[in-house]
């Protein structure tokens, strides 16, 4: 494949993809400290609050459409190291959002909305910070690239991204209409897997 260009002096454009060198980041993750943790109650208020900012209330939601308006670019590349889901990486004024380009649409959308989970929750009024996210675990325990010190913020970040995708509100009323997983996850456009997880941590259905 040929070289058309240098994005950011990590990210190489590459027949319309960017491929992303993730050693060149490491120094920069390593400088990050772990800060607050959010109640679920909190997230879930946090996700509501962006979604009647910039959502109508209609399914599914467009997480794409979110960042665009947080003035976020969300870029698919090809990931020099596969396992990894997404990052995000704020730089100044310029805040970009990652995904893997190979992944299946409905993987990138939860990716989407696990990165905008870090904007929102770990990221707001920091002018320089990365996330890097490796493969999705939507039981909400997705592993880390940078060790196990941030796994709180992983979980947060996949709490907001359950609650952006999946408002509790919507959910509740559809399981009513529905009572089928296999429908509900094609009505909000997510995983079955993903689906599931959510109503049972919104205690509608059992493990």
């Amino acid at each position: 494949m040929q070289q058309i260009g240098e994005v950011k002096g990590w990210c190489i454009h590459v027949s319309n993809i960017i491929r992303m060198d993730f050693n060149t980041l490491r120094g920069r993750l390593k400088g990050m400290t772990t800060g607050f943790q959010e109640k679920i109650v909190d997230i879930e208020e946090k996700a509501n609050d962006i979604l009647e900012r910039y959502h109508p209330q209609i399914i599914p939601i467009d997480p794409l459409e979110i960042a665009n308006a947080e003035g976020i670019e969300v870029i698919s590349v090809e990931f020099t190291e596969e396992e990894i889901s997404g990052l995000i990486d704020i730089d100044g004024m310029e805040k970009t959002i990652f995904v893997n380009h190979f992944h299946h649409p409905v993987r990138k959308r939860f990716t989407i909305a696990h990165e905008l989970g870090h904007y929102f929750l770990h990221l707001q009024g920091i002018r320089d910070g990365v996330y890097v996210d490796n493969s999705i675990n939507e039981s909400f325990f997705r592993k880390e690239v940078y060790g196990d010190t941030d796994k709180q913020k992983e979980r947060e970040a996949n709490q907001f991204a359950a609650s952006l995708l999946m408002p509790k509100n919507w959910v509740e009323a559809k399981w009513k209409e529905t009572y089928d997983i296999g429908e509900m996850a094609k009505l909000f456009n997510v995983s079955s897997s993903a689906m599931g997880y959510r109503l049972i941590n919104l205690g509608i259905i059992q493990a």
